[in-house]
């Protein structure tokens, strides 16, 4: 996953391999968790400069999602209470239309703990050129 940064929102574009179906041309929904669950951990990484693990993540699936087009998922801050980051996540098809949406609930550490106890190396990492 290859994740940029779009205004205030996380973006990955990705597409599925065949062995993420969970039925024919279906991409599986524990793997739709995953990909919002990895894109709102990048927007803790990116947009709060420090790492932390997910608390709490809440799915809604709302329409199957084809495996054979180019899939967006996309992160939002959506709130911050001390140590905890709430992110709104969106899983889009080709055609841009919203077929998953979840809720994760992240606990965070200051930038110092999560360098110390999670070797988070600082948002600038993430953003470094391969150039």
């Amino acid at each position: 996953m290859e994740f940029f940064e779009d205004g205030s929102d996380i973006v990955c574009i990705w597409r599925a391999k065949p062995e993420f179906q969970g039925f024919p041309n279906r991409l599986h929904g524990g793997i739709q968790s995953t990909l919002l669950d990895e894109t709102a951990c990048w927007a803790v990484f990116l947009k709060q400069g420090t790492a932390g693990f997910t608390a709490k993540l809440d799915v809604r699936f709302r329409h199957t999602v084809s495996i054979d087009q180019d899939l967006t998922i996309r992160a939002r801050i959506k709130e911050t209470r001390r140590n905890l980051v709430m992110i709104e996540t969106t899983l889009s098809d080709g055609s841009g239309r919203i077929c998953t949406e979840a809720e994760a609930t992240y606990f965070t550490f200051s930038p110092d703990q999560a360098e110390k106890h999670m070797a988070y190396p600082g948002s600038e990492a993430f953003t470094q050129s391969d150039d």
